[in-house]
C-alpha cells in the first residue's frame, strides 16, 4: 500500500521553536559597504538541524538576504554556515534612518508605506530534514535588526519510495503560497496579491523523496473547511489524504498535533444477531444479550452491561466472556425495570437508571446487590442515563412524560441540587460529560434534532448542534458544514462518551458513528460533527473498515482503558457488542 504521513507542525520558523527571532547586528567597517553581524539568539531560519532535544535552526552559506535602505534595495549574502553569520552586500550598500528587510532576497521585492510585496513559492525544493521556502521579515531604526517569521510550516513524513512531489491545498480554496504583501510588525501580518491555492514540495527533476520528514512553508491562517494532501508517485498515481476538521496553521511557534493516516475497523465481538432472544453466558460470538442498552467501564478494565429487556446487569471481561451480575430472576425490585444508561461512583457502585413504569434509580455492587436510590421531592418519569462526577454528584437525564416536560437533574445524597428544565416542544435522551466533566452534552430522542450544551461552571445551557430538524432520510442527513455545528442534522441518539483530546464519539439510531470535535480552542460551538462509520438508513449490523461497516441501531458507548478502542452495543432484541478500533497506516 502507498503509504506517507502528513503531520501538522506549523511552526513558522523562527523556525521550529516557539517564539523566535532571529537577531542581526551591525558592525561598520573600514570600506564603505555596511556589513551585518548576523546572530541567532534563538533558533530562526534557514537549515533544520536535527538536535537530542529539539530542531536547532542554522544559517547556510549563501543565504541571501534583501535590505532596503536609503530608497534602495541591497542583496545581502551570508558567509558562513552556522549560529552566527556576517551578512555582506553583493554589490552597493548605504547607511539609513531606518532600515527594512525580508529573508529571503527577492529582487522584484517592493518595500511601500511599511509593507514588503514579495512571494514565497507555490512550487518548493524538497530539502530533507528541513525546507527550501520561508519569509520572514524585519524593521529598525538603528543598525539591529530583529526578523519575525510570517509562514507556518507543514511536515510531510515520507514512508515509502517513488513519490516525487506532495501538494498541499486548503479544502475551501484558500491561499497559501504566492505574492504577498506584509505589513511588517512584530506580528507580521499578509494579504494575498496574486495568490496560489496549493503549496507543491517537489523532488528534484527526475528523483524521488526519500523516505524521511520534508517541510513546506504554508501562509498561516485558518483552514475551517480543513485541509487536503496529494503525493504524487513516480508511475503516475496518486494517493489523497483529506483532513475534513479545521486545521490552524499559525505564524511563529510549535504547536502540537498530528494526521496520523488510517482508517476505523469494526468487529462485532460479543452477541450476535440471530438465534435465542434470550441473554447466555459466554464468551464472544458464543454468548447472547437481549435488549442490551448500556456499556460502561469498570476500574478492572471490564465492562458492564445493561439490559432492558431482561431487566439486568451483565458484565464483559477483555476477553468477551460474559456473566451475570444480577437480572430480574434474582431480585424482583427489577421487575419492569427496563434499566437503561449507568456510570460508576468514585467507590466502584454501579447507578442504573430504570426507565420503567415506575422510573427509579438503583444501585448495584459486583456482588448483585442491588438497591434503590431514592430521589427526594421528585417524581421521577422515563429517567434514561446516570452520570457521576468526580464529586460523586448524580446527573440525570430525565426524559419525562412528553414533550418539553424532560429535565437535567444534579442529585447529591438523595437531594436535587440543580434543575435544567427542557421546556422546549421537544424529547431528550442521553447525556455525556466533557473529558475534564465542566460540560454536560443533552442529546436528542426522536425528532428533537440538536444537541444541548450546560457548562457546569455557570449553569448556562445553549444549543450546540443540530438545525433543530432531525433528518428522516437519506437526503436529509448530513454533517454540516465543518466548523458550524448549528448546520448538522441529528437523530435519536442513544449513547455518547467523550475522549481525551475532546472528541465526542455519539451514535445515531439511523445507522452511523459520528464524532463532534471542538475547534482548536477548544470550542464546541465552533466545532465539527463528522460521520465516521455506517451508512445512513441503511441499518444492518457488518462488520469491516470504514466505508464497509454498518450499525443496526447503536446504543451506549464505553472507551476501553487504553483510551482511544471504543465498544458501542448494537441492535435490539438480539444485541451485540462492537469494537471500533483506528487502524494507523
Amino acid at each position: 500500500m502507498k503509504n506517507f504521513k502528513i503531520y501538522l507542525v506549523t511552526a513558522v520558523m523562527a523556525l521550529l521553536a516557539a517564539g523566535c527571532t532571529k537577531e542581526v547586528e551591525n558592525q561598520m567597517p573600514a570600506s564603505d559597504d555596511v556589513v551585518f553581524q548576523a546572530s541567532l539568539s534563538e533558533d530562526t531560519k534557514a537549515v533544520l538541524k536535527p538536535g537530542a532535544t529539539a530542531s536547532k535552526v542554522e544559517w547556510v552559506a549563501g543565504d541571501q538576504v534583501g535590505v532596503f535602505a536609503a530608497g534602495n534595495h541591497y542583496q545581502y549574502v551570508a558567509d558562513e554556515s552556522g549560529a552566527t553569520s556576517s551578512l555582506s552586500p553583493v554589490a552597493g550598500s548605504s547607511t539609513a534612518d531606518e532600515y527594512y528587510a525580508v529573508y529571503p532576497y527577492d529582487a522584484s521585492a517592493v518595500l511601500a508605506d511599511g509593507t514588503v510585496t514579495t512571494v514565497l513559492p507555490a512550487v518548493q525544493t524538497a530539502e530533507a530534514g528541513s525546507f527550501s521556502a520561508h519569509l520572514a521579515v524585519a524593521h529598525s531604526t538603528s543598525l539591529s535588526l530583529s526578523f519575525k517569521n510570517v509562514c507556518g510550516l507543514f511536515r510531510v513524513t515520507v514512508a515509502e519510495p517513488e513519490i516525487t512531489k506532495v501538494e498541499f491545498m486548503g479544502n475551501a480554496g484558500e491561499t497559501v503560497a504566492g505574492k504577498v504583501k506584509v505589513t511588517v510588525a512584530d506580528q507580521p501580518s499578509w494579504v494575498p496579491v496574486e495568490g496560489s491555492t496549493t503549496v507543491t514540495l517537489a523532488a528534484a527533476e527526475g528523483e524521488t523523496l526519500m523516505e524521511t520528514d520534508y517541510y513546506m512553508a504554508v501562509l498561516p491562517q485558518i483552514f475551517d473547511a480543513g485541509v487536503t494532501v496529494t503525493a504524487y508517485y513516480k508511475d503516475g498515481t496518486t494517493k489523497v489524504k483529506e483532513i475534513g476538521d479545521p486545521v490552524t496553521v499559525e505564524r511563529n511557534g510549535l504547536i502540537g498535533g498530528s494526521f496520523k493516516a488510517g482508517y476505523w475497523k469494526v468487529e462485532t465481538v460479543l452477541g450476535a444477531t440471530s438465534g435465542t432472544t434470550a441473554d447466555v453466558a459466554g464468551q464472544g460470538l458464543d454468548a447472547r444479550l437481549k435488549n442490551p442498552q448500556d456499556i460502561v467501564l469498570a476500574s478492572d478494565g471490564s465492562f458492564w452491561i445493561t439490559t432492558r429487556g431482561s431487566h439486568g446487569v451483565w458484565r464483559m471481561t477483555t476477553d468477551y466472556t460474559l456473566s451475570k451480575i444480577v437480572n430480574v430472576n434474582d431480585n424482583s425490585l427489577l421487575t419492569n425495570a427496563y434499566l437503561w444508561g449507568a456510570d460508576f461512583d468514585s467507590n466502584g457502585l454501579f447507578y442504573i437508571a430504570g426507565k420503567g413504569g415506575i422510573s427509579r434509580v438503583y444501585t448495584c455492587d459486583a456482588s448483585g446487590n442491588l438497591a434503590e436510590y431514592k430521589i427526594n421531592d421528585y417524581t421521577l418519569a422515563n429517567t434514561m442515563k446516570v452520570l457521576v462526577d468526580d464529586s460523586d454528584n448524580l446527573y440525570l437525564m430525565v426524559r419525562g412524560s412528553g414533550s418539553g416536560k424532560g429535565a437535567v437533574l444534579k442529585v447529591k445524597d438523595n437531594v436535587v441540587l440543580k434543575t435544567w428544565n427542557l421546556t422546549a416542544s421537544k424529547l431528550y435522551e442521553m447525556i455525556c460529560f466533557s473529558y475534564d466533566k465542566s460540560k454536560l452534552f443533552v442529546f436528542p430522542q426522536g425528532a428533537g434534532g440538536e444537541i444541548k450544551m450546560i457548562d457546569l461552571t455557570d449553569d448556562s445551557m445553549v444549543t450546540i448542534a443540530g438545525t433543530g430538524t432531525a433528518h428522516t432520510n437519506v437526503a436529509t442527513y448530513t454533517d454540516g458544514t465543518p466548523g458550524q455545528p448549528l448546520t448538522a442534522t441529528i437523530q435519536q441518539c442513544d449513547g455518547a462518551i467523550c475522549a481525551a483530546d475532546g472528541t465526542i464519539y455519539f451514535g445515531d439510531i439511523k445507522g452511523t458513528i459520528r464524532t463532534f470535535r471542538p475547534d482548536a480552542s477548544g470550542d464546541y460551538s465552533k466545532g465539527t460533527i463528522k460521520t465516521i462509520i455506517g451508512t445512513p438508513y441503511t441499518t444492518v449490523c457488518k462488520d469491516g473498515v470504514a466505508g464497509e461497516a454498518t450499525f443496526a441501531y447503536p446504543e451506549g458507548m464505553a472507551l476501553a482503558a487504553d483510551g482511544k478502542t471504543l465498544f458501542v452495543i448494537d441492535g435490539t432484541t438480539n444485541g451485540t457488542v462492537r469494537k471500533m478500533t483506528f487502524v494507523e497506516e
